[in-house]
């Protein structure tokens, strides 16, 4: 028969369980407001059974149970959740920085407003078209110098703050690494202080949750895959390469690219990829975006310059001279370079703007500069080859073709041929052509030859003498130089002021996208922290409930003992006395 003992030591078990789900249970309540902290619940499972000894067994009992055992402390966690919101806070970490870094960028392109570069591109034609309307003005021609000036001095501007935004995401990344690897050796050591609890065959649940938090915030730098392992450890993969591997980390570095520009990568050169998090939106908004934005700004700022200066060098100055380059710049950057030539910085008196000397009223050159703000093409062709504005036309008599407008032309090479005596025909590389009638002229006339069908106009006012139509026609087409050049300001063809929208209008809508899809992100983790929370976080109610149950337990176990002490006590004091 068993041991008088057995049922104390059956209450002494079940008095040690409940103690143990009461210390739990008040574990769970001082923690129910730590964050990444996970409920734990005891698993109570029966003890071993106990079976009689015996050759023969007819007639006893069988097996008969010996108490309660503690069989584990586990938290209660879903692995499965645990991945969705590391995938889903890895992207939102990702929308998050994108926004926040096309916000910056934004904030360089204030439009609409008077401050703004779309409005000193404005006032900069309208200086030129003020020029034109009264050329002898020296306060027009001070007053356009220093708009150009201006103009260039905003366009510096903002390409410096583009500079200064790709500068700060270079100071970022190499912050990031350094968190990642500060993350990853937290990891590291982590997974060597839950390896030795685990093989000693308890539950590490405390390190388990601080392991989790670690993971969740480098998954909102860098997308994590995670292996565990039979031995508690952790294997973290990024991009396929191990971060951490048991109880080591990999160190990620920070190296600039060839052009000057910071990139993650393995301490052994090796490049990071990348699938998501924020490191991946800063070098997407950096090599991608910004970018975009600097080679826009710079085609703005040579389109303005190039067309300028082009038209400009084709007039003449208050001197009588050849016109000079407004504008300056270096090459592959001339946003960050674009300034007003300082000789005519100094002397509006240089701006050319009339086509022939000798004529203080003219500003028609003034006037097709100005009319670039509408413009897709101008007129780029080369002096003595090309059939430009300001060049003399001498055959028969001499007239002057003061201007060619073709800023609404298709952008390439047209020529010139004729039928008859007083026909032109001008052709497109297209094979698109429009044929017109040129007339004589007579002393001081000006015949306007519009080829309004292809965009092209020019100008032509005869000199002291008359010119006949039939010898302005051979001045045209004289072999080797009867072409007119259309060079677009932008590719594809179109205006400034289009241009200009066009940049502030993508940069606006992808900002705006990052915006969106930053808000349905952080629903979506939202969503998930909180079915987190309510399958591992803990309840004060539940725990309440759960500390009378064990409480209750406890009492009755005690209970137990206490009988079990009080039948003892009968049977060694008491037995045996009945007769003395």
């Amino acid at each position: 028969m068993s041991s008088p003992f057995f049922g104390l030591d059956i209450g002494v078990s079940a008095l040690r369980a409940a103690q143990q789900e009461l210390n739990t249970a008040a574990h769970n309540v001082a923690n129910a407001n730590t964050a990444g902290y996970s409920r734990q619940v005891v698993t109570l499972v029966e003890a071993p059974a106990y079976t009689y000894p015996g050759f023969e067994r007819s007639g006893l009992p069988g097996q008969i149970g010996s108490g309660v055992s503690v069989a584990a402390i586990t938290r209660v966690r879903d692995t499965f959740l645990d991945g969705q919101v590391q995938t889903q806070t890895s992207l939102q970490g990702q929308w998050n920085t994108r926004q926040q870094e096309l916000a910056k960028i934004e904030a360089v392109f204030p439009e609409p407003s008077d401050s703004g570069l779309g409005n000193s591109l404005s006032k900069y034609y309208s200086a030129w078209q003020d020029v034109a309307a009264d050329p002898s003005s020296t306060a027009a021609r001070a007053a356009l110098t220093e708009q150009a000036a201006s103009l260039a001095m905003d366009i510096n501007g903002d390409a410096t703050q583009l500079h200064l935004v790709s500068a700060g995401i270079d100071t970022q990344v190499t912050q990031q690494v350094t968190t990642i690897n500060s993350l990853a050796k937290q990891i590291a050591n982590l997974n060597g202080q839950i390896q030795r609890v685990t093989v000693s065959g308890s539950n590490p649940n405390d390190l388990l949750d601080q392991r989790e938090q670690l993971l969740e915030k480098l998954s909102s730098i860098v997308p994590t895959v995670e292996m565990s392992q039979p031995d508690g450890t952790m294997t973290v993969l990024v991009g396929g390469t191990d971060l951490v591997s048991n109880v080591n980390a990999r160190t990620m570095i920070a190296q600039p690219d060839s052009s000057g520009r910071i990139q993650p990568a393995w301490s052994d050169g090796s490049p990071v990829a990348l699938g998501a998090g924020q490191l991946k939106a800063l070098l997407d908004v950096r090599d991608t975006d910004l970018a975009g934005y600097q080679t826009q700004l710079n085609s703005l700022a040579q389109a303005v310059a190039d067309s300028t200066n082009a038209l400009h060098e084709r007039g003449v100055d208050s001197n009588g001279n050849p016109g000079q380059a407004i504008f300056t710049y270096y090459a592959g950057n001339a946003a960050g370079t674009l300034a007003v030539n300082p000789a005519v910085a100094a002397n509006p008196q240089l701006i050319a703007a009339g086509a022939s000397p000798n004529t203080p009223g003219d500003g028609s050159v003034a006037g097709l500069i100005g009319d670039l703000a509408n413009a897709r093409s101008y007129s780029n062709g080369i002096a003595g080859t090309d059939v430009v504005g300001g060049m003399d036309l001498t055959t028969g008599t001499t007239a002057r073709l003061s201007t060619v407008a073709v800023g609404s032309a298709k952008a390439q090479a047209y020529t010139f041929s004729s039928t008859g005596p007083n026909s032109l025909t001008l052709t497109g590389a297209d094979g698109s052509f429009q044929t017109i009638a040129v007339t004589d002229m007579q002393p001081g006339d000006t015949q306007v030859l519009n080829f309004d069908q292809l965009g092209i106009k020019l100008t032509v006012g005869a000199g002291v003498a008359a010119k006949s139509g039939a010898d302005l026609v051979t001045d045209l087409t004289t072999a080797g130089h009867n072409q007119v050049v259309a060079s677009s300001l932008y590719t594809p063809s179109q205006t400034t002021a289009e241009y200009y929208a066009g940049l502030v209008g993508n940069l606006g809508t992808a900002s705006s996208q990052a915006s969106e899809m930053s808000q349905n992100q952080q629903l979506v983790v939202s969503q998930l922290t909180t079915q987190v929370s309510e399958q591992s976080g803990v309840s004060l109610d539940e725990e309440a409930t759960n500390m009378l149950q064990f409480q209750h337990a406890y009492q009755a176990a005690a209970r137990v003992i206490t009988t079990m002490d009080q039948m003892l006590d009968t049977l060694i004091n008491n037995t045996g006395l009945a007769g003395r």
